[in-house]
């Protein structure tokens, strides 16, 4: 926490908010040039277009010790689940800002050694331009970063398997020709026959097996996770690191 920077704050940081996902990236990249951020890349999803047309990029701005390992990396992210990533997004832009309003913090974090920022804006850019919590898939992104071979597979593994949740995907994903709306009485039967806390948990924890159903996982790396994943390894990191 820098205490100088947070008595240079100007008195209102609104302005670090969005209303769009096109608004939220191009205040982050251009607060990541006007203080030189290095390796800025832009990682677009292929296939995808925003609601204006506009292109979906994950953006990676880095801050901090140049070296090639320095001994402490944090990384920031935003827009795992889409949607949520406006409020990121302005801590992001916000911190940014607030550097390139004060010299002297900007100069010390420049001249950090073993110390990196790296800043991942829009994990999701799909979900954060359409409003959604998943991606252009269905896919939580939350429960899609399973590294390593048959890591997927392994969660409808019987140890595993959310067992509850197919229980519950009739009724929170019902047929287009259903007759009437029984939610409720659904919803009811359920917390009666479950529980309240395992109810939920059936439903929350994320599953892998209905594609059209909530807080599905993936059966494979999607193809955001799997760029960042990459291009994270070029800076050194991966499932391998040790703390």
């Amino acid at each position: 926490y820098d205490s100088e920077m947070e008595s240079k704050a100007c008195p209102s940081r609104l302005g670090s908010f969005s209303s769009t996902y096109a608004e939220a990236r191009s205040k982050f990249v251009e607060a990541a040039k006007a203080i030189k951020a290095y390796h800025p890349r832009s990682l677009d999803l292929k296939g995808e277009r925003g609601p204006s047309g506009e292109v979906l990029s994950i953006d990676i701005a880095v801050l901090g010790d140049k070296s090639e390992n320095p001994r402490h990396i944090f990384i920031h992210t935003s827009g795992v689940h889409g949607v949520e990533g406006f409020a990121g997004s302005a801590v992001q832009i916000d911190y940014l800002r607030r550097l390139k309003e004060n010299a002297k913090a900007r100069k010390r974090l420049e001249n950090a050694k073993g110390v990196r920022i790296i800043m991942v804006h829009a994990v999701n850019p799909y979900g954060m331009a359409w409003l959604r919590k998943f991606n252009e898939n269905n896919v939580d992104l939350n429960r899609n970063f399973h590294l390593g071979s048959n890591r997927h597979e392994d969660m409808l593994a019987p140890g595993k398997r959310n067992k509850i949740y197919p229980t519950l995907h009739g009724g929170l994903v019902p047929a287009k020709n259903a007759c009437c709306d029984c939610f409720y009485c659904f919803l009811g039967y359920n917390v009666c026959r479950y529980g309240y806390g395992r109810a939920k948990q059936g439903l929350a924890s994320g599953q892998y097996e209905f594609k059209n159903g909530l807080f599905y996982g993936g059966l494979r790396l999607e193809p955001g996770p799997q760029m960042l994943v990459e291009e994270l390894a070029t800076m050194g990191l991966s499932c391998t690191n040790k703390y």
